[in-house]
């Protein structure tokens, strides 16, 4: 517990990565979402669309209060796909969504 509360200090303190459009995340740190955001990409060979991709452990993604929302017209779309542990998502929103989120690894 002291080393994840140690961890979150630093990676607040190290400044925040900001996201404005649909994107993967694969480094560690702490990220927030600058504004509303409309998208989606494929996931290869999942059959499964997404807006924001956590593909690494130690992310905190805060949403500002912002909300994911969706263009893919089979309506299929998951806002945030996380595959990876230790992942924090907060104060983030959803529309047209189909799934907020989608977990694996977790």
């Amino acid at each position: 517990m002291r080393l994840a509360l140690l961890l979150h200090m630093l990676i607040i303190e190290g400044g925040a990565v900001s996201i404005s459009s649909c994107t993967d995340i694969n480094q560690p740190g702490y990220y927030t979402i600058a504004a509303n955001i409309t998208g989606v990409q494929l996931k290869e060979g999942s059959g499964f669309s997404y807006c924001i991709g956590i593909f690494t452990d130690g992310v905190v993604l805060d949403g500002l209060n912002h909300s994911l929302s969706h263009n893919d017209v089979l309506g299929r779309a998951v806002g945030v796909s996380v595959q990876a542990n230790g992942v924090t998502i907060k104060t983030c929103y959803y529309a047209d969504i189909h799934s907020a989120s989608r977990f694996s690894a977790v």
